[in-house]
């Protein structure tokens, strides 16, 4: 009986050997073709990289693939830069980035669009632009029937109703270039969206052209100006979307008093988010990242057909007048529209940071902003 036992038990442990033995061949057999079809994967695209070259007349450079290849993976990836906080709080990306050797500028079609009045445009080439700069669109948008001094050669001019200020001109050409990516060129494509002012760039902290290239290739959206350290309180590129949406400014604003009129100034919206609810804008939230200024840049990549009726309905709205309260809105929405979205984890973390929420006094119209003191 024993024996018997014994040869039904050795029988029932070479039967569970089999199961097992099945698994770690299939194991092997499906990590044989994924390390397979991933290398497969890489050499094609580094085949790909090398006739792109050589059709162009190019000496293939094997340093030159891989980091194109580099560049290629962190603009796909499907979040903003995560990896440290104190940098993802200012709206930027960790430091292994930005200290990538190679610079990005090799690798994507810049598109640089400006909305003009009446400033000359020569400082952007002089102080922001860096030297040589092959940009391989340039559009400039002049609103206030003045002549457009200091503009290259190559620039499309096009002549626009002086409305809306800066954020019509950007909603205007988004609505007919911002179908998202048409050809495998455009995939690749960065679009600068400049004013022809340099004022807020002389007051506030700002970012080089390189800097603004590298967040935006990771993170879909990059903002000029740096948020300014205000004694303890450091406040964040990052807004908390439930206050963001109380913004209003109905007293008026003339940034120049000889031009700026503000008769027609105020809106019938009572605040931020009534306005973005009435045109139907869809904006990342809980947390809300917002660019002051009106200088930034942003991937075609990001850009989507369904977002066309959206920059018509802003196109449209903002045509009421040239210096109006929905110009300040629409100031506010542009990195929510256009960024890569925030992990859940990123959002707790940056909840977790924060001590404050910004909407009083000196911050009355940073309504929302996230902030900690030190």
């Amino acid at each position: 009986m024993n024996v018997h036992r014994s040869w039904v038990t050795r029988r029932t442990r070479k039967r569970r050997k089999l199961p097992t033995l099945m698994n770690c061949t299939m194991f092997l057999l499906a990590f044989y073709f994924t390390v397979n079809v991933s290398v497969r994967h890489m050499f094609h695209h580094e085949n790909e990289n090398k006739e792109e070259m050589l059709r162009n007349g190019m000496t293939v450079n094997e340093d030159y693939i891989r980091s194109k290849d580099r560049w290629n993976e962190i603009f796909d990836r499907p979040y903003v830069d995560d990896s440290n906080l104190t940098a993802l709080w200012l709206g930027e990306i960790s430091e292994d980035v930005m200290r990538i050797n190679s610079n990005p500028i090799q690798f994507f079609r810049i598109t640089m669009v400006i909305s003009h009045c009446d400033k000359p445009l020569g400082w952007i080439w002089e102080q922001f632009l860096p030297p040589g700069i092959a940009l391989n669109r340039l559009v400039i948008y002049s609103k206030c029937g003045k002549e457009v001094i200091g503009a290259p050669d190559d620039a499309e001019i096009v002549i626009l109703p002086n409305v809306g200020r800066c954020d019509h001109t950007y909603a205007y050409h988004l609505a007919r270039n911002g179908q998202g990516p048409s050809n495998e060129n455009q995939i690749n494509e960065i679009v600068l969206f400049m004013k022809d002012n340099p004022q807020r760039m002389e007051w506030w902290d700002r970012r080089s052209f390189d800097e603004l290239l590298r967040i935006t290739v990771s993170n879909g959206f990059g903002c000029i100006e740096q948020e300014k350290v205000i004694k303890n309180m450091y406040p964040s590129y990052y807004h908390l979307h439930s206050k963001w949406r109380e913004f209003v400014m109905k007293g008026g604003y003339a940034r120049e008093k000889d031009r700026d009129k503000v008769d027609v100034f105020s809106s019938v919206y009572p605040d931020l988010g009534t306005w973005t609810d009435s045109l139907e804008i869809p904006i990342l939230q809980p947390l809300t990242p917002v660019c002051y200024g009106g200088v930034f840049a942003a991937s075609m990549h990001n850009y989507t057909s369904d977002r066309v009726s959206v920059w018509k309905r802003i196109e449209e709205n903002l045509s009421r007048g040239d210096n109006i309260e929905e110009g300040h809105f629409c100031e506010r929405i542009w990195a929510g529209l256009l960024s890569k979205p925030l992990q859940e984890s990123a959002v707790t973390s940056l909840l977790n940071k924060k001590t404050n929420v910004m909407c009083k006094a000196r911050w009355k119209n940073r309504c929302g902003e996230l902030a900690y003191i030190e």
